[in-house]
């Protein structure tokens, strides 16, 4: 299973890219790939964009081999940009697939999407509390990506969550399995603007 990281979202919101943040004394991208490589048994991949690059490579002392940049088709599609420039590249592989801005999730967190996943199942990921899956935080088979690459390219379709939704309606998924409870609402907590990078940071102080 690879790892891929989401690092190349326009972060317009916060009004500054996400995944450079300092988080605990560095980028908070190192955070989520290093949770990635406890868990993963094969590559780390970084997800960006073209524009990124430089930054990128600066903080990986130039390692660029697993940088994956969102290239055509795959372009301007949120999140499936990078989602599907990885498939495009290993169409194959399962993938866990996490955001970068999930800056509270936990190694249990990681460990419990893990144990849930059977190489028969073609996804699995936390499920929020109004029913919806987390796309962005799960693994992925190369059944569910191929099922996102349709979707995006035939009906444009690109919403991730759609296609894991679609997996539940016809029945290609069991929500039983698939979908996993959160043990702590905190692992999901979401960081789109200022105001919740600091609650977040006030979250980690009072720990």
């Amino acid at each position: 299973m690879k790892g891929l990281l989401l690092v190349g979202g326009y972060s317009s919101r916060m009004k500054q890219d996400k995944g450079f943040l300092e988080w605990q004394g560095r980028p908070l991208f190192m955070h989520g790939m290093e949770q990635l490589r406890r868990v993963c048994d094969e590559d780390v991949f970084v997800s960006i964009r073209e524009e990124q690059a430089d930054v990128m490579s600066a903080w990986l002392k130039g390692n660029t081999e697993n940088i994956i940049k969102d290239r055509p088709p795959f372009v301007n599609m949120g999140p499936a940009s990078g989602i599907l420039t990885a498939q495009s590249q290993h169409p194959s592989s399962t993938w866990f697939i996490l955001a970068c801005d999930f800056p509270l999730c936990k190694e249990e967190a990681f460990e419990q999407i893990k144990s849930a996943f059977r190489p028969n199942l073609p996804f699995v990921s936390f499920v929020h509390s109004d029913g919806n899956p987390e796309p962005l935080f799960g693994i992925w088979s190369a059944q569910a990506l191929y099922e996102l690459q349709e979707n995006a390219l035939k009906y444009k379709k690109t919403g991730p969550c759609y296609t894991l939704k679609q997996l539940i309606k016809t029945k290609r998924a069991d929500p039983e399995q698939c979908l996993i409870s959160l043990k702590q609402e905190k692992w999901l907590f979401n960081t789109n603007t200022v105001e919740q990078w600091q609650e977040a940071e006030r979250e980690v102080t009072a720990l």
